[in-house]
């Protein structure tokens, strides 16, 4: 593969119609590159002609074929670029060449608004500076509205007067150009609008619905930063419920000339519409559209159709298969479950002996007349998983601790109904002496025959016919 030289690029580039350094750059040949007929040293695939000549010397390469194709997998969407293996010229563009990608995308974006009566706002950047959002939108919509960046409102840092200030000054601005049947309902950020203004102008929009339509739409041409995040909140704070929704979508040209469509709109119909605006701004320009982000709002029960609840009294209830349940219950023991983790700070690691160690040191120093586990053998089954299974039974009790082999450890503990829950905490106090770990969950609930739900205690007091029965 052989590509013109670098000497012969630089001194014809310029004279090349349509033809940028870039581009020439990538233009290779599959077999030697040959001087003209004026010997000017044009290469004989720009432009394409009949006849051959013979061949001459071989020009040095100013590309390889690593650098010929750089960065072009980052766009999507077709590609009219000459082949390095072709003689034809790039297909022909089915497009509107003399209207710039952000005119077309703009007037789709409009297009999706419902309400064409109100006014456009559109936020640009300093005052006579360039601002193509209002250079497109001027031209074809006579209630445009411009709205210039303050004159006292810096690039990065402003204090809380100079906010205030153009403030107002903003609010004066709109004052004298809206009114109860010319409100706005669209507001533009042109990518040269600054920050501060996007600031200023989201708190008058907060507070000074007078002067805005009810669903306002936000359209930043901006793929990221700060215009993002104004369309996002638009949505959040302003539209809020359904069906508010935000779009993204990307436009990637051939050539590096992308575009970028952000927009906040109140329609139920806002994905057809945001799909036919892309798809219009593909045959309009060239540019490959690609989707890359649709969000609803919020969901408003308040307009849904719904019955109102009848209110039932306690004896419209079916109060049979309660009071047998209730008369049934036989509470018998207490269970306590704990989980336990280790301590982050803690040095070692758990084990299965170091916990049998303290199982059998929580057993021994819990031993009572009423909680008789002293003489309780523990079983340890070591081929549980990972960790293992530590189990220990006696009279009315017993208790079964699991570890993960790493850092949990559940202690499941059976004590009689008629104990205290002191003596299970005393119980888990024993047993985590030793190790270094922590309660994270600790839970109660009573054991027993007849679908057992309360603890004596609880229901001890209540008479044999309940007040809900």
């Amino acid at each position: 593969m052989r590509c013109w030289s670098s000497s012969q690029l630089t001194a014809t580039w310029r004279s090349t119609s349509g033809l940028n350094m870039h581009t020439a750059a990538l233009m290779c040949t599959s077999g030697a590159v040959s001087k003209d007929r004026q010997g000017s040293g044009m290469p004989s695939f720009w432009p394409p002609v009949a006849q051959t000549y013979p061949p001459t010397e071989l020009l040095p390469a100013v590309c390889s074929a690593s650098t010929c194709g750089r960065n072009t997998t980052k766009k999507k969407g077709p590609r009219y670029t000459l082949p390095c293996d072709a003689d034809a010229t790039p297909p022909p563009k089915d497009a509107e060449t003399d209207i710039s990608a952000v005119s077309v995308v703009l007037d789709e974006a409009l297009k999706m608004v419902g309400d064409h009566y109100g006014r456009v706002l559109i936020v640009c950047g300093r005052e006579n500076s360039p601002c193509e959002s209002a250079d497109a939108l001027t031209n074809n919509n006579d209630s445009a509205i411009i709205l210039w960046s303050c004159s006292n409102i810096a690039s990065r840092v402003n204090d809380a007067n100079s906010l205030y200030a153009c403030e107002q000054e903003i609010l004066k601005t709109l004052e004298e150009v809206t009114d109860t049947n010319n409100k706005i309902n669209a507001i533009v950020l042109d990518p040269t609008a600054i920050y501060f203004m996007g600031q200023v102008l989201f708190r008058i929009l907060s507070s000074r619905w007078h002067m805005f339509e009810e669903n306002v739409v936000a359209i930043a041409m901006l793929p990221k930063g700060w215009q993002q995040n104004f369309v996002n909140r638009v949505q959040k704070e302003i539209l809020e419920n359904e069906p508010a929704f935000r779009g993204h979508v990307l436009f990637h040209g051939a050539e590096g000339n992308d575009a970028s469509l952000s927009i906040a709109s109140k329609d139920e119909h806002f994905t057809n519409k945001l799909v036919q605006a892309a798809s219009a701004v593909e045959s309009r320009t060239g540019l490959a559209a690609e989707i890359t982000n649709v969000s609803g709002g919020q969901l408003s029960y308040n307009n849904r159709p719904y019955e109102a609840y009848t209110f039932f009294r306690p004896d419209q209830y079916d109060t049979v298969s309660p009071m047998e349940q209730w008369g049934s219950q036989k509470p018998l023991e207490r269970q306590t479950l704990y989980q336990l983790e280790a301590d982050t700070y803690s040095s070692g690691t758990l084990s299965a002996a170091q916990i049998e160690g303290a199982l059998v040191q929580a057993l021994s120093s819990s031993h009572s007349s009423e909680f008789p586990c002293g003489d309780a053998a523990v079983q340890t089954f070591p081929d549980m998983g990972d960790g293992a299974v530590l189990v220990a039974l006696w009279s009315g009790g017993g208790t079964i601790v699991t570890w993960d082999g790493r850092r949990h450890l559940d202690l499941n503990l059976r004590t009689p109904e008629a104990t205290l829950a002191n003596v299970a905490d005393a119980f888990r106090e024993a047993f985590i002496r030793d190790l270094e770990v922590t309660v994270v969950l600790r839970d109660t609930q009573p054991r027993g025959v007849g679908r057992v739900v309360n603890f004596s205690r609880d229901i001890a007091d209540i008479p044999e016919i309940p007040r809900w029965a």
